[in-house]
């Protein structure tokens, strides 16, 4: 049986490479409580790199909806965690980078170019944007070279980082020359459109590819290459948020919300729900009136 959590983390100092503090790896198929209650990287930039699934976490005020292909980055000290404080089903690397001293550099780049790199970094107009292909290599060349010990696994691990973080600052470059910014193409937005406004309809992805225009097969392919989710996934996520709200705003009964949302059974929906959110709908509910109850 396939485990519904996967970690894998290395600190920096253990495998030869003092500059970062942490790389991580991890693959979820159930929410699950992973450490994301608000927190803080003391003076260290966290890069996180989603391969699949969805998330939704938040830094500060704003709340971000990310899916595969997408980088997502917090600055130095600031506060972000999980909606929920869970980590949804996903998979996902992540980096994190303490910020040299101004009067040193980091091994192998020189003063000048260290400088560079954490100026840009912190020149950032978007934390979240679309990575390319060449990223999404770097990720999982050092995801694969630290399950490798050698006597030049540092040498390796150190060049491949600098290839990482050089090709992150191009990827943001060219995210801020794209025109759209969703990244989302019009024949799929609008089959996203669609589903949100009719998540009681179990429509099936043939009748969903047609609405958006395309062939079955482009469609799904181009549908989980933008939004990191199949139609049904999809839909499925959003009926759970549209729960969440019910839940928490309204005193709807929990069989009455998930019939309304297109669930065969109560059952169906609490098992469904327990598996993304973490939590029973009755323990959400009751989660969310303890908060009013303290606000």
């Amino acid at each position: 049986m396939k485990r519904q959590v996967q970690r894998q983390t290395y600190d920096g100092s253990d495998v030869g490479l003092p500059e970062i503090e942490t790389f991580g790896w991890t693959s979820t198929s159930r929410a699950t409580d992973l450490g994301l209650k608000p927190h803080r990287h003391t003076n260290a930039y966290e890069i996180c790199l989603i391969t699949g699934g969805s998330v939704q976490w938040w830094v500060g005020h704003e709340i971000y909806q990310l899916g595969r292909g997408d980088i997502y980055i917090t600055h130095p000290n600031e506060p972000h965690g999980g909606i929920d404080e869970v980590m949804h089903p996903c998979a996902l690397y992540w980096l994190i980078l303490p910020v040299t001293p101004t009067n040193r550099s980091l091994p192998g780049l020189t003063h000048k170019q260290t400088s560079e790199l954490f100026g840009q970094l912190e020149g950032m107009s978007r934390r979240t944007f679309k990575c390319s292909s060449d990223l999404t290599y770097y990720f999982k060349q050092m995801h694969s070279e630290l399950q490798k010990p050698s006597t030049f696994q540092p040498v390796y691990l150190r060049a491949t980082l600098h290839h990482l973080l050089i090709q992150l600052l191009r990827d943001h470059d060219v995210s801020q020359t794209s025109h759209d910014t969703s990244h989302r193409t019009p024949s799929i937005r609008k089959a996203m459109q669609w589903i949100a406004n009719h998540l009681d309809d179990d429509a099936t992805v043939e009748e969903i590819a047609m609405i958006a225009g395309l062939g079955v097969s482009r469609f799904h392919e181009r549908f989980v290459a933008e939004v990191g989710l199949t139609p049904a996934d999809y839909r499925t996520h959003l009926r759970i948020r549209r729960g969440q709200h019910l839940l928490g705003h309204t005193n709807q009964t929990i069989t009455r919300i998930s019939f309304d949302l297109g669930f065969s059974t109560s059952q169906y929906f609490a098992t469904v729900f327990k598996k993304i959110v973490g939590m029973t709908p009755g323990a959400y509910r009751q989660s969310r009136s303890t908060d009013h109850l303290k606000t």
